[in-house]
């Protein structure tokens, strides 16, 4: 009702045999980005299954902005493997922009550069870790908007202050 004071994003399910045309019309109908909450909606930001996705978010310049770490916020899936901030990998090594949600600040994940048993880390270190990736630079980012809550807020929220090069 007011496109002069709002934008929107979509979100569409990249398995949807249909995600493409979503995409397409979303992109048409003025969807500024698109909106994955992965360990809710069962989606492997690593999976082969997302590469035309990401094709077409790279062409057309049309951001991901993806949950990564513990997602408490909405039911679902709870396939909180699928928060790991290294399996967005696959979407920037494509070319997407990515935002990643809250800078990933809350739970643990595998660190997967050590196999797929490596060791249980913080969220935020693999996140970080993605952000001090020169081929990365300009095309990953984080989102701060809940990052000051109680229950992110500390060593998180500390190191996003500290880093000025971010």
């Amino acid at each position: 009702k007011f496109p002069q004071d709002f934008e929107w994003a979509a979100s569409i399910h990249p398995y949807r045999p249909d995600a493409l045309d979503a995409l397409a019309q979303a992109k048409r109908d003025g969807a500024r980005a698109v909106k994955w909450l992965p360990s809710a909606m069962g989606i492997d930001p690593a999976s082969a299954r997302c590469s035309a996705f990401y094709e077409f978010l790279s062409k057309h310049e049309v951001p991901l902005i993806a949950h990564a770490g513990l997602e408490r916020a909405v039911t679902g899936r709870e396939a909180h493997e699928f928060g790991n901030p290294l399996r967005l990998r696959r979407a920037l090594d494509a070319g997407v922009r990515v935002v990643v949600a809250h800078c990933a600040s809350m739970g643990e994940d595998r660190d997967l550069d050590q196999g797929a048993n490596g060791p249980y880390v913080s969220s935020f270190a693999l996140f970080e870790r993605l952000m001090d990736l020169k081929r990365f630079e300009g095309r990953l980012f984080g989102d701060i908007s809940a990052i000051t809550q109680v229950n992110r807020a500390g060593p998180a929220l500390a190191r996003v202050i500290e880093r000025e090069d971010w």
